[in-house]
């Protein structure tokens, strides 16, 4: 006989067994077996998959840092003359692979000198101040241009570039590479090591004209004076902004992508603005090959 006392478990039950055949179908029991196994990692059930009740937070979400999740903007950063850098890569987020990403702030009237990576690609965004970029490719493409708030800006592997504060205020960049290990070069270490006499005779001017350069050390932002050099508010192939973004209406927020179209530049990398409704979910979904 049914009893009705036993209905919200037996209820409760099938509900769940619903939702993981659900996913077994669509994605296939290993897809399934592999969400359940990381939501119980994470102190989730199959019945806490359900919507939270309008103001209350999603049960079994957990406060603190979980494998995922990093709080960048609070770490402790590395302080430079004219800025300051914070990193996070693999050894913060422990599923991170193949990423890193940093938040570079650079004080009025300085200069992230001219430097290259040799083993990623760079992906920025312009999250505060006004400055420009100047970008010399390996094929010996030029350009310069000015960013701002919603600015974003691919550099190629290898390709040389600088970041130069040109606003009253600090320039802050989220700043993503394609590799773990991202490699830098700076212009200022390079100098050093050629002798003074090779680059003489290599740029053609008298001997003696240029000295022995001093090494500055790692990652230079540096002071620089007078004017700006004269800079581009257009679009290149190096750069865009969100507000020539195409916009994707959703009901609960709205999707800007950034693709090859849009970055001509662009190689091996994505990036979306997402803009997500108060009260609004961004329903649980994966990415099969990225």
């Amino acid at each position: 006989m049914d009893n009705p006392g036993d209905r919200p478990i037996r209820d409760g039950l099938a509900g769940r067994l619903s939702r993981r055949r659900a996913l077994e179908a669509i994605a296939g029991g290993s897809v399934a077996a592999g969400l359940a196994a990381a939501m119980a990692r994470n102190g989730l059930a199959w019945d806490d998959a359900t919507p939270a009740a309008s103001g209350s937070p999603a049960p079994g979400s957990p406060d603190g840092a979980t494998p995922f999740n990093y709080r960048l903007g609070a770490s402790a950063p590395q302080v430079f003359t004219g800025g300051t850098l914070r990193t996070a890569t693999v050894a913060n987020i422990a599923s991170l692979a193949g990423l890193s990403i940093n938040l570079l702030d650079i004080d009025p009237g300085v200069l992230r000198e001219l430097h290259w990576h040799p083993n990623a690609g760079e992906i920025n965004y312009v999250l505060e101040g006004e400055g420009s970029i100047g970008i010399l490719s390996a094929t010996q493409e030029t350009a310069t241009f000015t960013i701002r708030p919603g600015s974003i800006t691919y550099v190629p592997i290898g390709d040389a570039h600088y970041i130069r504060n040109t606003g009253p205020e600090t320039l802050r960049l989220l700043v993503g590479f394609s590799n773990e290990a991202a490699q830098h070069q700076d212009f200022s270490s390079v100098l050093p090591w050629v002798p003074s006499d090779l680059l003489n005779q290599t740029l053609g001017v008298t001997p003696g004209t240029l000295p022995i350069f001093p090494p500055r050390g790692d990652l230079a932002v540096v002071p620089v004076s007078g004017e700006a050099e004269p800079a581009s508010d257009a679009a290149t192939p190096f750069s865009t902004h969100v507000d020539d973004l195409l916009v994707q209406e959703f009901a609960g927020g709205t999707v800007q992508p950034v693709r090859v179209d849009v970055l001509p530049k662009l190689v091996g990398m994505t990036l979306l603005k997402l803009d997500i409704d108060g009260g609004a979910l961004r329903e649980p979904h994966w990415h099969g090959n990225a």
